[in-house]
């Protein structure tokens, strides 16, 4: 039985606790999903620089590997409050 993996590569930004511009891309093929995160991430950076120069207020988490990694800038004293992430996994379908 042949087992097919699909890669989700999410995005959101958070402000005043609101959820904007959350997208999630599906796609097979491993090597393009890492570009796109890659790509995702590089934008989400530029976009939010100021929150990744404030090392005072904010705080960056990040981890994994490859096809399986995240990467998130938050507000260290109330998180839910102003965040960004970007994150990448695989999941088998059925």
């Amino acid at each position: 039985m042949k087992t097919d993996k699909v890669y989700l590569i999410h995005s959101e930004y958070v402000q005043h606790g609101m959820t904007f511009n959350s997208r999630t891309r599906y796609v097979k093929d491993k090597e393009k999903a890492i570009q796109i995160y890659e790509e995702t991430l590089k934008q989400m950076k530029e976009d939010n620089a100021d929150m990744l120069s404030n090392k005072d207020s904010y705080s960056i988490n990040k981890g994994g590997q490859r096809a399986n990694k995240f990467f998130t800038c938050y507000y260290k004293y109330q998180p839910q409050v102003s965040n960004f992430l970007v994150e990448i996994s695989a999941e088998i379908l059925e």
